[in-house]
């Protein structure tokens, strides 16, 4: 249930004349090229300092207001604080993305994992400051307000004057710019860091600024040979920025348009600076790949980043026979069932089903099994999100006596028997201890293969792409009131449309949605599924699930962690009355928004008409021709590619 909520310039100027260019960045100091690291960190340094010396101000300024309870002013220059926070936002969020999540985080409790249960964090920063001065009543928050302003401007003033012991190099520079034009598009655009002031667009708007200025700080302003392309990125900077300011509020703004047409342009022109003006090819240590046009490209993801243990370039022989074991029911204690039971490919691998079936073949699991496509991206698995990486997710899955009920000793034995197992083992982890078959090779391989399902070539990724124009008006309208009016980019968050958070992309939320038992709203109750509170003993997380993946989701069905849904149309009803308590469902703690989306019937359609625009299951959904034979054993040989149940 956390959200660290983070998510574009004017004509085309001539001879480097930019429109956000004042007077202090023409001169001659700023012209001078410089290779030295010093003066780079010096110049870049010496911006961000500047700029939070004026916030520092600023926010004195807010707190001699509210102790006046001048609370309209105090608006005024509340919103001056966001803006100017946007300036070093940049390099805030890139070294210390703990404090950006206090400065600038979601209104909202949480509690760290490795806390006491019941030990909870509260928020702080710019999006509480905001919840209380635009309450009805905001005078009754006077105490508070004034602690919060002060409380922030320590922190600030503490992050700032920690940014300038680190080193910022030509490589940070450009790494920190691609990681906040994510932020900006992704989180900032959809509204959800600013609900109550709607000042998105001009903080948007405020952080390219400081992109343009911060250019001007660090290079030469002539940008000849391979620095042109940044005097093209603030050209587009430029452009971005004048059609945002166009509109009144950034809800209005074509977001399509804003994606394919500036967001797109922006992150490929900075990442052409990053290659062209940094010379050492370090490797990407990020959860994107910076080298990656945009976030939008097939492989823009480093899946390596969610598990450590996986190289980055990964190895198909492990994946060969990772997809071998995950069709082979050889590993399930009967020898009857397979992970792809409960996983079928023809299904985006769910199985179609409300709740698995058991390992009796009789009865039922208590959740709905999620699809596997993208689960490689993802910070936290499992409806309950209780494990952080796929190994761990198929050793619960495969030692679960309700699912596969096996264990290792005897189905590492049992592989030994096989030689064509034996020889895809030693092949596929040549070099290493686990190339003779150990519960630790079983795991790693069925894990590679999980990674290679990954689906981003979609109608909607060729369109925003530019590969295709195959987007029905529909279509883009349900884009666009899926960020608007349906209001569900604040927690599938684009481009994978899950709950995986730009722009770090190391945390998954959850939610409490108030899901009902049964799909009657005149008999349901609140489902009994205590969720993540099952894992995380506290109240603050009761009924609380991960927020899953909408990629794929026309194959997903039913939904909802107990399958209580059968079609989409069902849960944007359910949306769209406000989930458990529009239902009129006791959900004291539900952090879905209770109050009607109003969305019509043919809006609700459209949203539904993009959401199938997503299904890209291409080149995932094989099956293996065979699996391993073993002589002397019929019955095994002879066993069914996923299993018979």
């Amino acid at each position: 249930m956390r959200r660290l909520f983070i998510v574009l310039t004017i004509l085309i100027c001539s001879v480097g004349h930019f429109s956000f260019r004042s007077d202090s960045y023409r001169t001659d100091s700023y012209r001078t090229p410089t290779d030295d690291p010093t003066q780079f960190h010096a110049k870049v340094y010496g911006y961000l300092r500047e700029q939070g010396d004026s916030l520092n101000t600023e926010l004195k300024q807010l707190h001699d207001l509210l102790v006046k309870g001048d609370v309209e002013s105090a608006k005024k220059t509340f919103l001056d604080c966001r803006s100017r926070y946007k300036k070093i936002e940049t390099f805030v969020g890139y070294f210390f993305p703990g404090d950006a999540a206090f400065i600038n985080g979601a209104n909202e409790q949480e509690i760290e994992d490795d806390d006491e249960p019941d030990f909870i964090i509260y928020p702080h920063g710019f999006q509480v400051i905001e919840g209380l001065l635009y309450d009805v009543n905001p005078a009754t928050h006077s105490r508070r307000l004034i602690n919060e302003s002060d409380s922030l401007n320590d922190l600030l003033n503490r992050t700032i004057t920690s940014i300038g012991t680190m080193q910022i190099d030509k490589r940070i520079f450009f790494e920190a710019m691609q990681m906040q034009l994510i932020r900006l598009f992704m989180v900032t655009a959809v509204n959800v860091e600013t609900p109550e002031s709607k000042h998105a667009a001009e903080e948007i708007i405020s952080s390219f600024q400081s992109m343009k200025e911060l250019i001007y700080r660090a290079f030469p302003i002539s940008f000849e040979g391979k620095a042109m392309v940044l005097r093209v990125f603030c050209e587009t900077l430029d452009a971005a920025s004048q059609y945002i300011s166009a509109y009144k509020s950034i809800d209005q703004v074509d977001y399509f348009k804003l994606y394919s047409k500036y967001y797109i342009q922006l992150s490929d022109q900075l990442r052409t600076a990053r290659v062209n003006l940094v010379e050492e090819n370090y490797p990407s240590t990020t959860a994107i790949d910076l080298n990656a046009a945009s976030v939008f490209e097939q492989e823009a993801f480093n899946t390596f980043f969610f598990n450590p243990t996986q190289t980055k370039t990964g190895s198909p022989e492990r994946a060969s026979l990772g997809k071998k074991l995950f069709f082979d029911p050889v590993l399930s204690a009967n020898t009857q069932r397979s992970c792809a039971s409960c996983h079928k490919p023809e299904f985006a691998f769910t199985d179609g089903l409300p709740k698995s079936l058991s390992m009796d073949g009789k009865s039922m699991l208590n959740r709905n099994a999620p699809t596997l496509i993208n689960a490689a991206i993802q910070g936290r698995l499992f409806h309950d999100a209780r494990t952080m990486n796929l190994e761990n997710q198929a050793d619960e899955v495969l030692g679960n006596p309700l699912e596969m009920h096996h264990d290792f000793s005897s189905s590492v034995g049992r592989l030994k028997r096989s030689p064509e197992y034996v020889a895809l083992f030693k092949d596929a982890f040549k070099g290493t201890q686990d190339s003779f078959i150990s519960a630790h090779s079983i795991l790693l391989a069925i894990a590679e293969y999980e990674r290679t399902l990954v689906s981003f070539n979609s109608r909607f990724d060729k369109t925003i792409r530019g590969e295709e124009n195959s987007l029905s008006a529909n279509e883009l309208d349900g884009f666009q009131l899926f960020i608007t009016k349906g209001n569900c980019a604040g927690c599938h968050f684009i481009p994978l449309f899950s709950g995986t958070m730009p722009p770090e992309y190391k945390v998954s939320e959850w939610d409490v949605l108030g899901v009902p038992d049964v799909k009657e709203r005149s008999v349901a109750k609140l489902d009994a599924d205590p969720g993540r509170a099952g894992v995380h003993k506290t109240s603050l997380y009761r009924h609380a699930f991960k927020t899953p993946g909408l990629r794929n989701v026309a194959f997903t069905a039913p939904y909802m962690h107990n399958g209580v849904f059968s079609t989409l149309t069902e849960v944007m009803d359910f949306y769209n009355v406000g989930g458990g308590q529009g239902w009129g469902l006791d959900v004291p703690n539900q952090s879905l928004d209770a109050d009607s989306l109003h969305l019509t019937k043919q809006e609700m359609q459209n949203i539904i008409s993009f959401l199938n625009a997503l299904s890209d299951t291409a080149g995932l959904t094989s099956r293996p021709n065979s699996l391993p034979k073993f002589p002397n054993d019929e019955a095994l040989s002879n066993r069914k590619i996923g299993g018979n149940y």
